[in-house]
């Protein structure tokens, strides 16, 4: 028994034991300290985000060679989209309109249509794997931010892409993207190709990030991802 209170002293019962919180849907939820509250804005190396912009730049080039020359085309993204059956029917129809959009140049729609579709699409993801997608703030139940979604995708899936999307979309420190478009803060000269067919990119990227198994089977083993 002295042994035991020692031991509680020390490294308290409530710390050691698992927590976990049921929502009235019958959600899991995380408790403070988990990966969905971690949504401070944290030091992004500067030479991350150089290396970021140069590989991106690279990517851009290659889709615009293979797009132009009609190597990939609208109908290969639809035809990708209609391989998973988790997402929402809002999302792929909102998701069909991106692709739509891109292709017939139509770039301040199309961003303005991916960004607000991330969350939800990030969000569903996770929850058809198992994964919480809600967060505790007090006595407060609510949905994980976007920026802790992308945690649990870096914690869980790949630490690669899911911190690249991190900068790239939700960090204050990175490019933030996504959140400074909701916010009615981005610029109109970044409505521009690069942003919109780095944002289809990168939207297809977490669909065979967290859904692996079912391109993979199809296709194989993508050979890109963003930090190898």
């Amino acid at each position: 028994w002295e042994t035991i209170e020692e031991i509680e002293s020390d490294t308290p019962l409530s710390s050691i034991l698992p927590r976990v919180t049921i929502s009235p849907e019958g959600d899991s939820i995380e408790t403070e300290g988990s990966p969905l509250h971690q949504e401070d804005a944290e030091r992004i190396p500067s030479s991350y985000k150089m290396q970021m912009r140069h590989l991106n730049r690279i990517l851009v080039n290659a889709l615009y060679g293979l797009t132009e020359n009609g190597d990939i085309t609208e109908t290969n993204f639809i035809c990708l989209l209609s391989h998973t059956d988790r997402l929402s029917p809002d999302d792929q129809l909102f998701l069909m309109d991106l692709i739509t959009a891109v292709f017939e140049e139509r770039y301040s729609e199309a961003i303005h249509l991916g960004m607000s579709r991330m969350k939800s699409v990030v969000s569903t993801l996770l929850e058809e794997t198992g994964a919480s997608v809600t967060s505790v703030d007090g006595t407060d139940i609510q949905q994980a931010g976007l920026g802790g979604l992308l945690r649990t995708v870096e914690d869980n899936y790949s630490e690669d892409t899911g911190y690249y999307l991190r900068v790239k979309y939700t960090e204050k420190s990175g490019e933030n993207l996504r959140n400074r478009t909701n916010h009615g803060q981005l610029l109109y000269d970044e409505c521009h190709y690069m942003t919109a067919i780095l944002l289809l990119f990168d939207i297809f990227q977490i669909l065979v990030t967290v859904s692996g198994s079912e391109y993979t089977e199809q296709f194989g083993v993508p050979k890109y991802r963003f930090g190898s």
